[in-house]
């Protein structure tokens, strides 16, 4: 009895085993794992050992590799916060460049608008004061003066004034504002101080102006006492020839060229000189302004006038790759501002006194008052020293009378300065 009781037991194990073996073959097959693949010794059930432990092998794996992705994620993400700050710094900071872009056009174009008010306002005042002397000269008959003969200090100071209009419109602002952003030097030799770079492109006009004058005075008025009004001391000057036979049949002795201006003095002081002075030059002066006359006078002067005409061309010429508006300079408005330049000189010679021009070098100290004014604000700062930049309208002096006194200097029109203050 007990004996078929334990075979009943054995069977039940077996039939449990191959129950357990069935299910657990059949969980493989659900999970899809292949059985050959566990090689070795034991049933099924062992196998399911086998393959748990490389379950729990593959999990401690991946577990490990999730942490290093996670960290690497976690890097990945603080990289980007980064990135994102450095991102929004940047818009940042773009935004407050266009801010400082667009303040600077708004600035430019406000320095732009006062500048051209002022040249409007300097303009219309010179136009003024010309048009007073004008009617004033009119009224004393001597516009209607010949030209040939000494001018009034009156006439003087309205030519000179009508020249000083004539390069203000040559140089209009509108004309010739140049792209030269402030603290940089232009790579061309018409600037050799560095203006535009201190004082802007917008202030280029006056630069042209002092550069104008520059020309004129080489071409008109480098020699004293008018002998200048053919351009700088040459053999072929024909002034410096009648000068020459002149004083040697005086007896005197005729410096040689590059120091023909201290020969000149003789005029200083010299009434006789003087009256020969004035009277050859009332005696040339058709040959000197005339367009038609035909000897070695004329051809020189025009020659002169051509070479200054030339030399202020190609001035606006060599900055024209610069202009913000280009705008062509006409030939014909720079030969009038030639020929009246050279008609002023040629008084130089005519007039029995001592004419100067006045133009102070730059960082040259000056005070404000009746022989130098602001070339904007005018004597308004009278008494106050002041550093030269540039000179923007020569100063015209009359020194003594001709007749043998240097006593007194008088001031036609006085020097126009740009200061290193307003070039700032």
């Amino acid at each position: 009895m007990d004996l078929l009781h334990w075979r009943k037991d054995e069977r039940s194990a077996l039939d449990i085993r191959r129950d357990y073996n069935s299910r657990i073959q059949r969980f493989f097959q659900q999970v899809e794992v292949n059985l050959d693949s566990f090689i070795g010794e034991g049933d099924s059930l062992e196998k399911l050992f086998r393959w748990s432990a490389s379950v729990n092998s593959a999990r401690r794996y991946l577990s490990n590799r999730l942490s290093t992705e996670q960290r690497n994620c976690d890097i990945a993400e603080e990289e980007r916060d980064r990135l994102r700050a450095q991102l929004h710094e940047a818009n940042q900071e773009l935004c407050g460049l266009h801010s400082e872009i667009k303040q600077l056009v708004l600035d430019h174009s406000d320095a732009l608008d006062f500048e051209k008010a002022a040249r409007r306002n300097e303009v219309n005042k010179i136009k003024q004061e010309y048009k007073d002397e004008t009617n004033r000269l009119k009224g004393q008959l001597l516009v209607n003066q010949d030209d040939f003969k000494r001018w009034p200090d009156d006439k003087l100071k309205s030519r000179f004034k009508e020249l000083q209009i004539l390069i203000s419109n040559i140089t209009d602002p509108g004309r010739v504002e140049l792209r030269v952003p402030r603290g940089r030097p232009l790579d061309i030799d018409f600037d050799p101080t560095g203006f535009l770079a201190r004082a802007g492109g917008e202030r280029a006009h006056v630069l042209f102006k002092s550069i104008i004058w520059v020309i004129l005075d080489e071409h008109f008025f480098s020699l004293p006492y008018g002998f200048g009004v053919l351009g700088p001391a040459t053999p072929e000057n024909t002034l410096l020839g009648a000068y020459g036979s002149w004083y040697t049949a005086l007896g005197g002795k005729v410096e040689p060229l590059p120091c023909i201006a201290e020969g000149l003095k003789v005029f200083h002081t010299d009434q006789l000189a003087n009256g020969w002075r004035s009277a050859t030059f009332q005696s040339l002066y058709s040959a000197i302004v005339s367009p038609t006359a035909s000897n070695a006078t004329a051809a020189q002067s025009s020659a002169n006038i051509d070479a200054a005409v030339k030399r202020i061309s190609q001035l606006f010429t060599a900055a024209s790759q610069y202009f913000s508006n280009p705008s062509p300079i006409q030939d014909p408005e720079i030969l009038q501002a030639a020929r009246l330049a050279r008609d002023i000189a040629v008084q130089f010679g005519v007039h029995p006194a001592h004419l100067r021009l006045v133009i102070p070098q730059h960082t040259d100290r000056v005070q404000i008052g009746s022989n130098y004014h602001d070339y904007r604000n005018g004597p308004s700062d009278i008494g106050s020293l002041v550093t030269v930049d540039l000179v923007t309208l020569p100063g015209l002096q009359k020194v003594g009378n001709g007749r043998g006194g240097l006593q007194g200097v008088l001031t036609i029109v006085p020097c126009e300065i740009c200061t290193q203050t307003d070039a700032e």
